[in-house]
């Protein structure tokens, strides 16, 4: 009896320790969702872009550099102070009003397109994440239950050879379960290697190893039935999609360009 009760303990310390262990290395939407931001390359190249685009706008906003000129006159003219020996000059083009400005306006919206394709690209990589990340949920809580489905025909298996034997059953009926449990156990190595190409997806998204594996948390168990308006979706996405905003930014950077261009063909002031 007392070598029994020490296999329960160690049984059920074992059980704890790898309850433990799963949990400690499960990974949460949000944190994958950050290593998006952090380490998606696509992602980081267009924000380097945006940011070499943001920057334009000071330097097409200031005037051209002063420009200076220095000469020796081959006749020297008579000053209050004596010849004049070398000529100096200096000289600062200002652009036609509103030409410095329609420029920086036209940067400003190229710019802002910008920052939107880094949205509308963000917002992309959240969505195939996040159905990555809830179809291997899925898999997992189905792997749980054909085990246990798996389990319970291994002992109607073994009660049903034992009936065999003595003559209750027959062969015919454990063909049958060997059958059902082989179906089992292949759906089992078909949900293996879809979590496996799961994982290697988010991945990918999130610069992570290949082989890395990823672990939904159980906080997915406790998500409600979620309550929508189709109509107030569209609105929506009507309003503040990056992809829509983005268009919008485009169509003023053209208008914008067709102002500077005005301006450029209009005479500088010195």
């Amino acid at each position: 009896m007392k070598k029994f009760k020490i296999k329960i303990r160690n049984f059920i310390a074992l059980n704890v320790v790898l309850m433990l262990s799963s949990l400690s290395n499960a990974q949460s939407l949000d944190s994958l969702l950050q290593l998006v931001v952090e380490n998606n390359p696509t992602l980081k190249s267009l924000q380097l872009e945006y940011e070499a685009e943001a920057a334009k706008a000071n330097q097409v906003s200031q005037l051209p550099n002063l420009e200076f000129g220095a000469g020796i006159p081959v006749l020297r003219p008579e000053t209050r102070l004596g010849s004049q020996v070398v000529l100096l000059s200096a000289s600062q083009m200002f652009p036609w009003f509103g030409t410095l400005k329609s420029k920086e306006n036209v940067v400003i919206s190229m710019s802002k397109a910008k920052y939107e394709m880094v949205s509308a690209t963000k917002l992309n990589l959240f969505s195939r994440v996040k159905v990555a990340y809830y179809q291997l949920y899925f898999l997992i809580e189905k792997e749980r239950i054909i085990t246990e489905y798996l389990d319970i025909y291994h002992t109607i298996e073994s009660v049903t050879l034992a009936k065999v034997e003595s003559g209750q059953s027959t062969a015919a009926d454990v063909f049958r379960i060997q059958i059902k449990i082989q179906e089992f156990e292949n759906e089992l190595q078909m949900i293996q290697n879809n979590k496996i190409a799961l994982s290697a997806e988010i991945n990918e998204l999130t610069n992570l190893p290949w082989n890395n594996e990823v672990r939904p948390t159980d906080q997915l168990a406790d998500v409600a039935t979620l309550d929508y308006n189709l109509e107030e979706f569209k609105s929506k996405i009507s309003q503040n999609h990056p992809l829509i905003n983005q268009l919008d930014s485009k169509i003023e950077a053209s208008k914008n360009e067709q102002l500077s261009n005005a301006n450029i063909n209009r005479p500088s002031l010195v």
